[in-house]
């Protein structure tokens, strides 16, 4: 389960802020490990993902 969002705000016309926030929890058998690995992996996928939206309105592609 999780939930989370990617917020774009114009700063002036050549800024954007991104906020973003991002969580995932797991629940049942092995959710003890799984949340416990999430740790480390979510706020690294978070920040890709925010640095992938930010290249993509700069019109930076990959």
């Amino acid at each position: 389960m999780g939930n989370g969002f990617f917020r774009a705000e114009a700063i002036d016309s050549s800024k954007t802020r991104i906020t973003s926030a991002l969580e995932l929890k797991a629940h049942g058998k092995g959710a003890f490990i799984f949340n416990g690995s999430m740790k480390i992996f979510v706020p690294k996928m978070t920040k890709r993902l925010t640095e992938a939206i930010a290249n993509n309105l700069a019109g930076n592609y990959h």
